[in-house]
């Protein structure tokens, strides 16, 4: 018996005749295809970590605003900063002065600095007296104004300097209740002794009288 063995005959398989042809692009058109951001792999995750925590908070809270409103968003941030930068120099610079920056030349100087004995040891109502009957009544004035600091000063509301100003002496002054009292006198004081005004003894009186109520006030 003979066994008939089949060997298939090795597939041949037929080249192409006809080569490729290799596809020219224009590299403008290329530049401009893949340019698109459909072509384009995102990574949501590494773009989240490179936004800012505020960008990503404003998206979580009003979702995903146009480019325009973002951008008017930071550009208001932007203007209160600077605002809150202006306003805390101003105030630096307000504290730094002891507020007299913006006040009149009157607040830059002091009318005591003549004085140089201890203030809680000079005899006030004396020297008022003496000014008084003399009939130099805005030295009088003077010493009238002079009388209720050292009362201030005394009572621990003020600290007692003779080169202080008018306005140093109310912004320390520690008595909530009279404080709007002193500041009317002290601008009354400043108008008449720095506005060169002529004060005639009912005038003085007047204003003596004023003096005399708040120092009560104090505890006189």
């Amino acid at each position: 018996m003979f066994c008939t063995r089949i060997f298939a005959a090795p597939k041949i398989v037929a080249k192409d005749s006809i080569a490729p042809t290799k596809l020219n692009i224009d590299s403008s058109i290329e530049k401009k295809i893949f340019s698109d951001e459909a072509y384009q792999y995102k990574d949501v995750k590494a773009q989240e970590e490179k936004e800012s925590f505020l960008t990503w908070l404003l998206k979580k809270l009003f979702g995903n605003a146009s480019p325009e409103s973002v951008e008017t968003f930071w550009f208001i941030i932007e203007i209160i900063l600077v605002a809150l930068f202006i306003a805390g120099l101003v105030w630096l610079i307000l504290k730094m002065n002891g507020g007299k920056l913006f006040k009149g030349e009157s607040a830059k100087t002091s009318i005591f600095t003549d004085i140089t004995e201890e203030i809680s040891a000079i005899d006030i109502d004396k020297l008022i007296n003496e000014a008084f009957s003399k009939g130099d009544f805005k030295t009088a004035f003077r010493y009238c104004y002079l009388r209720s600091l050292q009362l201030m000063n005394d009572k621990k509301l003020i600290d007692w300097k003779p080169f202080k100003t008018n306005y140093d002496y109310y912004s320390e002054f520690k008595s909530d209740r009279t404080k709007p009292q002193f500041k009317q006198l002290y601008l009354g004081f400043e108008y008449m002794w720095y506005g060169d005004r002529h004060i005639t003894k009912e005038v003085f009186e007047e204003y003596k009288k004023e003096f005399d109520k708040f120092n009560q006030q104090l505890g006189a």
